[in-house]
């Protein structure tokens, strides 16, 4: 599931893209450009951005550097996490 500001920037670049193709291919309505987006290869903008941000965050994941500040992170958040529970 997409987050709301992703879900946001999709609408932007879909609009971006729609003007694009408005300009290049001149007027058309909602029909033609459907079509020239399936053409394409750009119907699916939520499509392709959920793949590529899977990908890069199964990249991400099995990168060992990454890994390892994982590690550091979440050890660190757990010594926060009870300091913070002797101090209430």
């Amino acid at each position: 599931m997409l987050c709301h500001c992703l879900r946001q920037n999709i609408r932007i670049l879909e609009n971006c893209i729609n003007r694009a193709l408005f300009r290049i291919f001149g007027s058309c309505d909602k029909s033609s450009l459907d079509y020239i987006k399936i053409c394409t290869g750009l119907h699916n903008i939520k499509g392709l951005v959920e793949k590529r941000h899977c990908s890069f965050i199964d990249k991400l994941i099995s990168d060992v550097r990454f890994s390892n500040l994982l590690l550091v992170y979440g050890s660190n958040a757990q010594v926060v996490l009870s300091l913070q529970n002797i101090m209430n």
